[in-house]
């Protein structure tokens, strides 16, 4: 019987005990124990201000991603299932990040205490410890509030602190389920055992970029591979279109390889030369240029550079 669910969704559900309580992530994973999950800090900042703070944070990190590079990662209503289930439990509306801003007030804030008078009072624990939350206590007088406000004002940090390394693989964990029936797709040819080293990089990024769906980059490594290929193969320092031509002219290609490495080199040409819009190349199309690249490279290779 089959895992009924997907690693996706386990992928998402570790990053969110993950950004939450990574002290009890690290506690489970040397030490299995199913219980207490939410209790740490359901105790110091309530559920909702949990939620809250976690959704600013993921905000703020997509903001930040997308500002800096473009992408557009996964979407905040997708985080923190167990925190909107126990949000539903009390009848609260969990479905945006809007909608529960409007029912709960942040936590307060409290003026930054100065690093030095932080720093005198943690020597102060040092030279005495005492008893547990010793330390607490006094940071809490430092600040002039209680323990408990102090406790939820550090704990509600941790969880607005801007979390970019879990925003970067939630993007990937969206994405594990394509990139595997990518990979499925695939034929069996031990590439590895078959071309150059040259070409082991170029061709590492080609499929790197497809299961991705970088299409358009897709097209662009498919023509770099295909001339990379024939140079090597060619005593000629030509480019792509002269390439073809002399392969053609000398025998190396022939019959539907020729009708191949033309569509490379057209699919090439149009997405670096700005001839089509990298949003309109599908799927469809992308793997069936890649699958002729695959066809055109094993042709090429094949009974020449098999490696032991």
């Amino acid at each position: 019987m089959p895992f009924p669910y997907k690693i996706s969704r386990l992928l998402h559900l570790f990053l969110d005990l993950y950004e939450k309580e990574p002290g009890i992530l690290e506690f489970l994973l040397e030490e299995p124990n199913p219980f207490g999950l939410l209790d740490n800090l359901e105790a110091a900042v309530p559920i909702g201000d949990q939620y809250n703070l976690l959704l600013r944070a993921h905000r703020r990190a997509r903001e930040e991603v997308l500002a800096k590079t473009l992408i557009q990662t996964s979407s905040l209503e997708l985080r923190h299932e167990v925190l909107r289930e126990r949000l539903d439990e009390f009848q609260l509306d969990s479905t945006s990040y809007e909608s529960t801003e409007e029912k709960y007030r942040p936590l307060p804030e409290v003026a930054p205490l100065r690093q030095d008078v932080e720093e005198e009072f943690v020597q102060e624990f040092v030279k005495s410890p005492g008893t547990p939350g010793r330390l607490e206590e006094l940071l809490a007088k430092a600040y002039g509030i209680s323990v408990e406000e102090y406790v939820a004002r550090r704990a509600g940090e941790e969880l607005s602190a801007k979390k970019l390394d879990s925003e970067i693989l939630r993007f990937f964990a969206d994405r594990i389920d394509q990139i595997t029936s990518a990979i499925e797709m695939l034929d069996a040819t031990e590439f590895n055992r078959l071309i150059p080293d040259r070409l082991i990089t170029p061709f590492r990024e080609l499929h790197i970029n497809a299961v991705l769906g970088n299409f358009g980059t897709t097209y662009i490594l498919c023509g770099t591979l295909l001339e990379q290929t024939l140079q090597d193969l060619l005593p000629s320092g030509k480019l792509l279109n002269d390439l073809i031509a002399e392969a053609k002219a000398d025998g190396l290609l022939a019959d539907k390889y020729r009708r191949y490495a033309d569509r490379i080199r057209d699919d090439r040409n149009n997405a670096a030369h700005g001839k089509v819009n990298f949003d309109s190349i599908n799927a469809k199309d992308a793997w069936q240029t890649i699958e002729w690249t695959r066809k055109l490279i094993y042709h090429l290779y094949h009974g020449r550079l098999h490696k032991e």
